[in-house]
């Protein structure tokens, strides 16, 4: 993932070429792809990023390894529907991270990938499902974003109730000094 991220980092996407390289890489793996309208409607909520987190993750049936990865995956037909569906899920999920993030950050390519696995429902080789869900909930950069957040607004106000208690002290020097 990490090394595909910069190619779509800041290109304008092509939203018909994306469209046209998830349905090859279906064909490719003898599924039929997902109706355009199906494709369209999946696709719906995606702003520019997530487009952009989209064609990352369709590099995933470019793999070698995907069409293995596709025995595991027991999901209803259409196939290909589940996996545009999946795909464009996965893209709405992670937009807490960018390709620059994941094209710089071992740990952000590791997590986008991890949850392209987790929604495809499948496990990284070696682990648990616990295991692989954990390690995922402890890459997770939303999360990291939104704990760093509390720490802020925790540290401002211990900074407030300081910064009143000193103001107090000082008041209360000056009526001892008058």
């Amino acid at each position: 993932m990490r090394s595909h991220a910069p190619a779509w980092e800041q290109r304008e996407v092509d939203r018909e070429l994306v469209e046209a390289r998830l349905a090859d890489g279906m064909r490719d793996l003898q599924i039929a792809p997902a109706a355009s309208q199906h494709f369209a409607a999946c696709t719906a909520p995606l702003d520019e990023n997530g487009w952009r987190r989209l064609a990352l993750a369709t590099t995933v049936l470019e793999s070698a390894d995907f069409s293995s990865v596709l025995s595991l995956i027991s999901w209803p037909e259409p196939l290909g529907d589940r996996i545009c569906e999946t795909l464009a899920r996965v893209a709405t999920v992670t937009d807490a991270l960018s390709l620059t993030l994941i094209g710089e950050s071992d740990l952000r390519a590791e997590e986008f990938a991890r949850h392209v696995a987790a929604h495809l429902g499948v496990t990284i080789a070696g682990e648990t499902p616990d295991q692989s869900n954990a390690i995922l909930d402890r890459l997770d950069f939303r999360r990291l974003l939104e704990e760093a957040a509390r720490a802020k607004d925790t540290a401002q106000g211990q900074f407030e109730y300081l910064r009143q208690l000193q103001a107090m002290q000082e008041l209360g020097r000056r009526r001892g000094k008058w």
